[in-house]
């Protein structure tokens, strides 16, 4: 069966292997088991598939979809049980290749049901395109769907790439979301926009500190390319709503931004790196409890994880590489913080951070290389409980520790509580601390070795201790 291929508006050559209705680029089947083949190649192109029932597919290798051109529409509406879009030869293709200023091609997926899927989507864009380039719109409602591979694709990158995902259900997979990007002419950033709301999204992965560097499993990826990898700069704004989730978000080049980041739940892992100049982290809010947050930073770095609300047993560890700002705040209850802030052989090394935490029984490990400046503020109980002294365990320290390695660090230790207990160590030359604790039975050793230190300890109410020792 074989028909020639219109290269107007509002008008689709289609090939269906079941039920056809023709009408103005759009098509509907009902059933199951049915398949697609569409091809438009050219300008301002249009084409609707609405398919109703179970097992349809739209995209495969031999009966694939295909815009080629720009200004192309394509819009494809599931409804019903294991349905797929594109299998993994990747048959859902929108392709912007001519050298215009026109290209701005747009693929909107809508899937209701379960057991769906969407295998592969590929947009390509190429040449000149200051008007626009590619758009992809996703979403997805119900049980174990699942997203299998998608990729944005711009080169050279004179404006943003844009996705926009939502997943409503539970057992939803994520497997990768990737935007590439080339050179920087225009500073809006490709962006990425993904909610998930259910539980057990991403199936089980991310261990260790929610295992970056390299990240993956289910993941969003944003790179430049090998022409340029500063790219645009990339954008991730993230919304969660579900227990369970496993999720991880790289980004390289240039202005890349994570954030904001918003997590309502329990027992979710996140993975996080970002590698390049000017990269930016935001977690707007994290409520819940025994979350897993791993966060890697490589270049110039700004990071801010909240957890507010009660949120409990959470783990946070932030690793900076370069020239490091960072605030951890979390209201909770025995939650565990590691942060490390260092240097890249010999470059950076600016070092700040800021430690906010409300709660009891919560642990500190906290290491600065280079020039830093730390506050740690803690207003509650039993924070790093657990031994020390017995002089400072003979200056060997441990507990609570808080080390600062470099030249003209400045610490300030702020306590309010009682049974704290905490070990501060400078490294280097021109080091100050400063440390003000109120309450009872809390304890505070202080170890400084160089040259023009100086500290300050000021303790109010009973049992207190304190050690100090240049």
């Amino acid at each position: 069966m074989s028909q020639a291929l219109p290269k107007t508006r509002a008008t689709a050559a289609v090939v269906a292997l079941a039920s056809l209705l023709w009408g103005s680029g759009a098509w509907a089947q009902a059933g199951a088991g049915n398949n697609v083949v569409l091809e438009q190649d050219g300008t301002d192109n249009t084409a609707t598939i609405d398919e109703a029932g179970s097992d349809n597919t739209v995209g495969t290798e031999t009966n694939p979809v295909l815009q080629s051109g720009f200004w192309n529409e394509l819009e494809i509406i599931q409804t019903g049980l294991q349905n797929s879009v594109g299998t993994d030869t990747g048959r859902v293709v929108q392709r912007g290749l001519e050298m215009t200023p026109q290209v701005h091609n747009i693929i909107d997926i809508d899937q209701d049901g379960g057991g769906n899927r969407v295998d592969r989507i590929r947009q390509i864009a190429r040449g000149a395109v200051p008007q626009g380039t590619n758009t992809l719109i996703i979403e997805q409602e119900g049980l174990r769907n699942v997203i299998a591979r998608v990729v944005q694709d711009q080169q050279p990158s004179q404006v943003a790439q844009r996705a926009e995902i939502t997943m409503d259900g539970e057992d939803n997979l994520v497997n990768l979301i990737r935007q590439e990007a080339g050179t920087d002419f225009d500073t809006t950033p490709n962006r990425i926009v993904l909610i998930l709301r259910g539980n057990d999204n991403g199936e089980l992965g991310l261990t260790g500190v929610a295992l970056v560097p390299g990240v993956r499993s289910s993941a969003i990826v944003q790179t430049g390319s090998a022409i340029d990898p500063a790219s645009n700069g990339n954008e991730v704004e993230m919304t969660v709503v579900a227990d369970g989730l496993r999720f991880g978000i790289r980004q390289g080049g240039r202005l890349n931004r994570i954030g904001p980041l918003t997590i309502t739940g329990d027992d979710n892992v996140l993975g996080l790196r970002q590698e390049g100049l000017e990269n930016d982290l935001t977690f707007a809010a994290i409520e819940g409890v025994e979350n897993v947050i791993g966060v890697d930073q490589f270049g110039t770095n700004t990071a801010a994880v909240n957890f507010f609300d009660a949120s409990d047993y959470n783990i946070v560890s932030l690793d900076q590489i370069g020239t490091n700002d960072a605030i951890i705040a979390i209201e909770g209850d025995t939650n565990t913080v590691t942060a490390r802030q260092d240097f890249d052989t010999g470059v950076g090394g600016d070092n700040r951070l800021l430690v906010d935490i409300f709660g009891d029984d919560n642990f500190l490990d906290l290491v600065q290389e280079g020039e830093n400046e730390l506050d740690v503020i803690i207003d509650g109980s039993d924070n790093n409980s657990g031994f020390l002294s017995a002089e400072a365990r003979n200056q060997g320290l441990s507990i609570g520790r808080i080390v600062q390695r470099g030249f003209d660090n400045t610490g300030t230790i702020t306590v309010d509580g009682q049974r704290n207990r905490f070990a501060a160590q400078q490294v280097g030359n021109l080091n100050s601390l400063i440390a003000t604790i109120t309450g009872d039975d809390n304890e505070l050793a202080v170890l400084q070795s160089g040259n023009g230190n100086a500290s300050a300890v000021n303790q109010t109410g009973v049992a207190n201790t304190a050690l100090v020792r240049q």
